[in-house]
């Protein structure tokens, strides 16, 4: 079901409405998922916690912004609030 979530982040990163209703549930995983799944992202609790836990592996670019002294935003996707690496992630911040 990690498709179904990055399916889910990617509209949480299109869809402004649909990411203020997810911020409005703060970091209750069980209501953004019951969310998810009423807009039709079919993924369980545990299949959430897990993709949160992932390690989130940097490119050669991001490793040398590191070694070089960067600004802090390495890694970070500038297209979202809580994005990591390549993929829009914005429910790193939240769960």
């Amino acid at each position: 079901m990690k498709n179904e979530i990055n399916r889910f982040n990617e509209a949480l990163v299109t869809n402004p409405e649909m990411m203020e209703q997810v911020k409005s549930f703060g970091s209750s995983v069980e209501k953004i998922v019951a969310y998810a799944n009423e807009k039709g992202y079919i993924f369980t609790i545990e299949e959430l916690k897990a993709a949160a836990n992932e390690e989130i592996e940097l490119s050669e670019d991001d490793l040398e912004s590191v070694a070089g002294g960067a600004n802090g935003n390495v890694g970070r996707n500038q297209n979202s609030p809580w994005g990591v690496g390549n993929e829009p992630r914005p429910l790193i911040g939240i769960i």
